[in-house]
């Protein structure tokens, strides 16, 4: 198979909608990704604590915390 979009497409042309530069992608970080969350426990398929993560709550109010009041 080739990884030209040009050979399954036809001619490539300049900024061509809908044909991506699938020679740039990268697919061995992509397989990486995919094998490391295709191994997620069950624990990490559930719904977490009702509270959340300490440290997600402290990012949202600490971000919170620096809004400008409306």
């Amino acid at each position: 198979m080739s990884t030209n979009a040009s050979v399954r497409q036809g001619a490539t042309e300049p900024f061509r909608p809908g044909v991506p530069a699938l020679d740039l992608f990268p697919i061995k970080l992509w397989s990486k990704y995919l094998q490391d969350a295709s191994s997620a426990s069950y624990q990490n398929l559930s719904y977490g604590a009702i509270n959340s993560q300490a440290a997600l709550r402290r990012s949202i109010a600490s971000y919170l915390g620096d809004a400008p009041s409306m």
